[in-house]
Formats: structure tokens, C-alpha cells, sequence
């Protein structure tokens, strides 16, 4: 909260519109109310659903900050400590990086910030797919990329050279897990992260009967299946 109160300060937004769950924080001057209660609509409407398939019980209000400038070139949004950053736009996106942006901050508050990048990002996309009913498409230029990364090198996510490909093995191996496993036991695996220990690999071999080089090998299997 004192995070979230310090950025508040810093960016001095001029405005504020609030919804049942949500503040929207924005410039008048960089995008009109109609707009910004359009972005609330979208949030309201991924609250509940977020919230009931990652078993929250998540009750703070969402900052959500629209301002130019604030998240990279290559984003469509971003979420950090608790808050939502998103461009000061409508594109025809928006409303699936609003609910993507919130599983973010739920799974955040679910695992005390204790879960990896990858593991965060793929389960952010299997939720806005199995919510939203869409499918995570990669972009023409990745479409060819002979590409694999190992969970050592998706465990360094930020470093990673193609990200979009990075997310895209992510989220094959959320959906391995839920296939294979069930949903209930990637619930599990978030949940025992809260703790901070064991480590998410003792925590995979707990949960699914398998030291984590099988795990990866029995995912990396299923992903070459269905591809």
C-alpha cells in the first residue's frame, strides 16, 4: 500500500474515476471519460471471473494507471505491485490485456509476489484464453523461430532474446499441467508458493510426482505433440 501510495504521488494523475473494485487514474488531456469508463467496464467484468478460477480471496480496490510513456514499446500493459499500467487508449486488445494485467495482480496477492516470471505469465495467458475464449498468437515474425528454452533459461526471464516465444512456451506448459494434472493442481502450486518455501521445484515434484528435469521433459513432450 505504501508503494502503491508513493507511485500515486509521484505520477500526480489529475483525474480518478472509480468503479465497485477499481480506481482508474488518468491525464484528462490524454484520453476522454468515455474511454476510461469503457477500461472500467472491462475491469469490472474480469473481476469476478479472475477471481473464482484462481480460488481469491483477493478484496482490495485495483489501481489502474493510464498514462503515456509508462510501459515498454513492445507491451500492450503491465502490472507491479498491485497496480495496473495501462497505455491511455482504447485498441482493440484492450479489453484482453485488462483481464490479463489482473491476473497479474491476483496471483501476485495468491503467492505474496513469490512466483516466477514465466509461471505468472503463463498462467495469465491460460486464464485470459479459457475466459475470454481466444487463443495467445504469435506475431509473424516469431512464426518461424526454431526456438526452445530450458526452465533453467525461462527461470532468467528478462533475458531471454525472444520474449514473445518465451510466453508462448509458458503458457504450454500452464495448459501441460491443467491437462495432465488438472486445474486444481496449478491452484495447489500457487497456492504453496505463498509459503516462499520449498522452492517452486520441490514444490512441482510434490504436486505432480516428478523431480523438475522430468516435468520439463514430460511438457516439453506434450508441447511438440499438440504444435
Amino acid at each position: 500500500k505504501n508503494i502503491q501510495n508513493e507511485r500515486l504521488k509521484e505520477l500526480n494523475l489529475e483525474s480518478n474515476f472509480e468503479t465497485e473494485h477499481f480506481i482508474i487514474h488518468y491525464c484528462s488531456s490524454e484520453i476522454g471519460p468515455d474511454s476510461v469508463s469503457k477500461i472500467g467496464e472491462y475491469a469490472e467484468a474480469a473481476y469476478e471471473p479472475v477471481k473464482e478460477r484462481l480460488e481469491s480471496q483477493y478484496q482490495r480496490k485495483t489501481n489502474i494507471i493510464l498514462k503515456k510513456d509508462l510501459i515498454s514499446k513492445d507491451a500492450t500493459g503491465a502490472a507491479h505491485a498491485g497496480m495496473i499500467y495501462l497505455p491511455p487508449t482504447i485498441e482493440p486488445t484492450t479489453r484482453e490485456t485488462v483481464v490479463h494485467e489482473f491476473n497479474h495482480v491476483i496471483i501476485e496477492d495468491k503467492t505474496s509476489g513469490n512466483c516466477p516470471r514465466w509461471l505468472n505469465e503463463g498462467v495469465a495467458l491460460f486464464m485470459v484464453e479459457s475466459i475470454m475464449n481466444v487463443s495467445y498468437e504469435l506475431g509473424e515474425d516469431y512464426l518461424n523461430l526454431n526456438e526452445h528454452y530450458t526452465m533453467a533459461e525461462l527461470d532468467d526471464f528478462n533475458n531471454i532474446r525472444y520474449i514473445p516465444l518465451a510466453y508462448r512456451q509458458s503458457l504450454f506448459i500452464v495448459r501441460y499441467v491443467v491437462d495432465i494434472h488438472g486445474e486444481e493442481k496449478l491452484l495447489q502450486i500457487l497456492s504453496d508458493l505463498n509459503c516462499r518455501e520449498p522452492s517452486l521445484p520441490k514444490i512441482m515434484e510434490d504436486r505432480l510426482g516428478m523431480d523438475y528435469k522430468t516435468f520439463e521433459q514430460k511438457a516439453y513432450e506434450w508441447e511438440v505433440e499438440k504444435e
